[in-house]
Parts: C-alpha cells; structure tokens; sequence
C-alpha cells in the first residue's frame, strides 16, 4: 500500500488562495499537477453532479477558518494508515498495489474507492472531511477502513464493484449489498464494532426500528421506488441519514453464520437477491 499525503501542497494551496484574487479552480489545477489522472477524475466527477457551488463553499472553509482542521486531519491520516494496512492485509490478502492519498478535491467525496490506471485508490478529501467534522482520529480510521472495505471487496470479486442498472429494485438490492459489506468489513479492518454514524441517538433509533425499517427497505424496493433516502449524509429517513448502512451491516452479519466474507464478496447478483428476499421480507 502507498500512502500518499499531499498536505504540504494543500497548505500551499492556502496560501495562495488567501493571498490572491484569483479562480480558485486554477490554482487547485496547479496543486494537482504532479496527479493529472487524479486531478481528471475529480473534475469530471465535479462536472457530472453540478456541484461548483459545493465546491467553493467547502473549500473557502478548508483553507481559512477550517485550516486547523486540515491539519488534524493530516495528521491523524498518517497514524491510521500506517497502523490499519496491517489489519487490512490480514483481512484481504490481494491488496498490495493500492494508494491512498489525503488530498483537496472538488467536493467530491469524504472518502472514494475507486481506480486509477488498475490500481485500486482510495481516496480521503480533505475539504468534505473537514465539512463534516470527520477529522478526529476515530472518524479518520472509520472512513479510511470503510474505503478500503469497498476495496476489498472489489479485489475478492476481481471486478469493480460499481455497477449500473435499469431497474430500480435491482439498484437498491445491489446498493445495500455492497455497503453492508463495507460497512461490516469496515468494522473489521478498524477493529471497532460501533457504527461512525451514531451521534448517541442513531444507532438506538435503528435498533428500536429495525425491523420497521427492514420492511420499508424492502417495500420500497419491490415496489420499484428509490431507496436513496437510506444513504448518504444529504439524505434522511424519519430524520437519520445512512440508515442502510445498518441495516445492511445486520444482513452481511446474518450471511455470515453461513459463509466466509470472500464467499459474500462473491455473490453473483441471483444470489445476493435470493439472500435479500430472504432476510429483507
């Protein structure tokens, strides 16, 4: 694993943004000259989502008032990696050519697992990390484990794991199955059991709902209506984000009593849909 920390550039970034009056995407393209197939990717991303907005929003605070952060960000990345590689190669053995990089996006991501050239990345951004307050040491090592959780689960199926479909029911089936996982192996590979999401109240109110919320999942899906609302920090249900998280973490755990974590990685799509329906209805 090559752990690449770019903060020293992030911090010449800082200076420069806070010194001239310029397009704050020009000098960011100059921060990400020595990473062209890096810098590409986030800009496309950028494009593709329509978030210029997010993207000098977040990085106003990163490089003034939330500079600090940045900071403890930094240096909480480099004691993670070091440390958690390690219990990742003890989990997925076939990892040995991935980068991870803290870098400045453009609002991209807090965490991205994804490739660049074949090699598997995981990418840590800093201006979305800092805009969410996840630059502590134990959000830090949450969301470094969970990328490297997708990772894994990409190297165990030799296939990236992003998948596009037509049907609806068919994207929400697969949606749960892959963050479960990352979810569950994230767990794993952080040597920590808690959920990063639990702020004291989110994980009693899944608990308490479990099984309310499972049979939502599942009515949601069979009826073929987005279940977007279960994922992601933008999005809630009954005022909690990321409740699929959960509940997907429950239903890898139920696998398994059954199967190796390489084996669930594996799951061809008839199969993770017979297991769904199984603990889901």
């Amino acid at each position: 694993m090559k752990i690449i920390n770019t903060f020293e550039g992030i911090l010449s970034l800082a200076d420069e943004y806070k010194h001239l009056d310029c397009d704050y995407i020009e000098i960011w393209d100059k921060y990400m000259s020595e990473y062209p197939r890096l810098r590409d990717l986030c800009y496309q991303d950028m494009l593709e989502f329509n978030q210029m907005d997010y993207v000098h929003r977040d990085a106003d605070y990163a490089l003034t008032s939330g500079l600090d952060k940045v900071k403890q960000a930094s240096e909480n990345f480099n004691k993670v990696s070091f440390l958690i590689k390690d219990r990742f190669n003890e989990f997925c053995p076939y990892g040995d050519q991935i980068n991870l990089y803290f870098y400045m996006g453009l609002s991209n991501a807090a965490g991205w697992a994804t490739e660049i050239d074949d090699v598997g990345t995981i990418l840590i951004g800093a201006e979305k990390v800092v805009s969410l307050d996840w630059h502590g040491y134990s959000q830090m090592k949450n969301l470094i484990a969970h990328e490297l959780a997708h990772e894994a689960h990409r190297l165990f199926r030799g296939e990236s794991i992003d998948q596009t479909f037509d049907q609806p029911d068919m994207a929400s089936i697969w949606q749960i199955y892959i963050e479960g996982f990352g979810q569950r192996a994230q767990q794993l590979i952080s040597d920590d059991s808690n959920y990063h999401q639990d702020d004291g109240k989110w994980l009693e109110f899944c608990q308490s709902n479990e099984e309310r919320l499972r049979s939502l999942y599942y009515e949601l899906t069979i009826n073929n209506k987005s279940t977007q609302d279960f994922f992601g920090d933008w999005c809630k249900i009954e005022g909690y984000s990321d409740i699929g998280y959960y509940l997907g973490s429950k239903w890898v755990d139920r696998l398994h009593e059954t199967y190796s974590f390489e084996e669930i990685a594996r799951f061809d799509y008839d199969k993770i849909k017979q297991e769904f329906i199984r603990f889901f209805s």
